[in-house]
């Protein structure tokens, strides 16, 4: 019986899993050039890799030089490090200014490619003294490992440097998922400089199967909330086996010092033991844990209630506005909230905003700017009557014919999440929600309450 060759079986799925994320890639990224492009180049960079050591495990092996494999690895790597760094500036939507990172990979690139090749005819040792000696391999092997960790490096420095400054919670999450694409991308790049090429290109397939999802998906899960669960689980799920354990030791225990009770009693006891102690316990544990990781939750009915009594008799629009943004700040832990009211005017043909200020301002209403009417951000509040978020306006494709200033205007309020206000299908006001205290995203169900009050 032939030996299943389980290698090269393993490099054949990742290789499926890539061909699948390549055609994905060019049905769903069109609408970027740039992305589509740097995401196939890379794409065909782990396919290559994928090719090159599956080659090594192969009936073709014996046509190929197995150091030539190598090499040739290599510099896929370093060619899709340079890639990754690209693509970095694009997700971050960074502008590479300095064109001298790109004229050093390139050196770097053709440099080390030129001297593992010995195209200037070196000799094999370039560097002697009495105590150790350099060769060119090595030193081609380490300018390589060198330029790989400098330009890794740069792309981590950018990915820390734009987290800090992220001010809404969905821009960090969207950041999130790229380092797991750096983490993912370095792991396999270490694996494979050790000759461990199943894992390496594992590790690689992985960080490209997350580029592809964060950059070709606009509204990404939410990664905290993930985890929180995650932890919730695994929480549970000891205690369970905790509790349970213990149940059955003691069972055990009273089966072993009390003779006469039979096997069909002692189940019939675990299963009364269970019913009333141990559920009752693992559910308020439950409750418990989820309540110390997601937070207190808010009743929607309640907050309706106190939201309809509290301004059921406020006729002074400040302190309306005083008292909206208190109670709507207290129900969804919001750092500030503020309240707009659009005038729209027919000639101009424009919407004005105007912030309300509380009653301890010096000025009753500030005028914020005004958005034209034929702005993509003006006619999807004034037509989908949906909150909008500050990362939709930032990175939805929708929202690229905003002007600059239009943007920059609703930036400039430093908000989160934009819910409108109709009366009798009119446009008249914005409620604005800064972050949170806790620093999570809105979720649905918040701003599906914040929009029936």
């Amino acid at each position: 019986m032939q030996n299943i060759n389980l290698p090269l079986i393993a490099f054949m799925a990742i290789g499926l899993v890539n061909l699948v994320i390549f055609l994905l890639i060019i049905r769903r990224a069109r609408f970027d050039r740039a992305l589509e492009i740097s995401l196939i180049c890379l794409t065909l960079c782990c396919l290559l890799l994928i090719f090159l050591q599956g080659i090594a495990f192969s009936n073709l092996n014996k046509y190929f030089q197995l150091e030539l494999l190598q090499r040739l690895s290599l510099y896929v790597i370093a060619l899709a490090t340079i890639l990754l760094l690209l693509l970095t500036f694009h997700f971050l939507r960074v502008s590479p200014q300095n064109w001298i990172w790109w004229i050093v990979s390139v050196f770097w690139l053709l440099g080390s490619i030129a001297l593992f090749e010995n195209i200037t005819n070196l000799p094999n040792i370039i560097f002697q003294t009495q105590n150790w000696f350099i060769t060119r391999v090595n030193a081609a092997l380490a300018s390589l490992i060198a330029g790989w960790g400098v330009f890794m490096s740069y792309s981590i420095l950018l990915l820390i440097s734009n987290y800090r400054h992220a001010v809404h919670p969905l821009h960090r999450n969207r950041l999130k998922f790229w380092s797991i694409v750096l983490a993912a991308y370095t792991t396999g790049s270490i694996f494979l400089f050790f000759r461990q090429p199943i894992i390496g290109i594992f590790f690689f397939t992985t960080g490209i199967v997350t580029m592809v999802y964060s950059s070709l998906t606009l509204h990404l899960p939410d990664i905290r909330q993930i985890a929180r669960r995650s932890v919730s689980l695994v929480t549970s799920l000891v205690l369970a086996v905790l509790l349970y354990s213990i149940v059955i030791w003691i069972l055990l225990a009273i089966n072993l010092n009390l003779s006469g009770i039979t096997s069909t009693l002692i189940a019939i006891g675990a299963g009364f033991a269970i019913a009333l102690l141990v559920n009752p316990i693992l559910n308020t544990i439950q409750r418990i844990v989820h309540r110390a990781l997601a937070g207190d939750y808010h009743d929607t009915n309640e907050l309706l209630s106190v939201y309809s009594k509290s301004i059921s008799n406020i006729l002074d629009l400040n302190r309306l506005a005083g008292t909206i943004t208190s109670l709507v700040a207290d129900a969804v832990e919001s750092k500030h909230v503020s309240l707009l009211l659009v005038n729209k005017s027919l000639d101009e043909d424009k919407f004005t905003l105007l912030q309300v200020n509380d009653e301890s301002a010096a000025e009753r209403i500030t005028v914020i700017g005004e958005l034209s009417s034929n702005s993509p951000i003006a006619m999807a509040i004034n037509r989908e009557r949906l909150p909008l978020t500050q990362y939709d306006i930032d990175l939805a494709q929708k929202y690229k014919g905003a002007t600059h200033l239009e943007k920059q205007l609703l930036t400039s309020l430093q908000m989160d999440v934009f819910i409108p206000i109709y009366v009798q299908d009119r446009w008249i006001g914005i409620i604005a929600l800064g972050p949170k205290t806790s620093g999570d995203r809105y979720f649905k169900q918040e701003l599906d309450t914040l929009v029936s009050i």
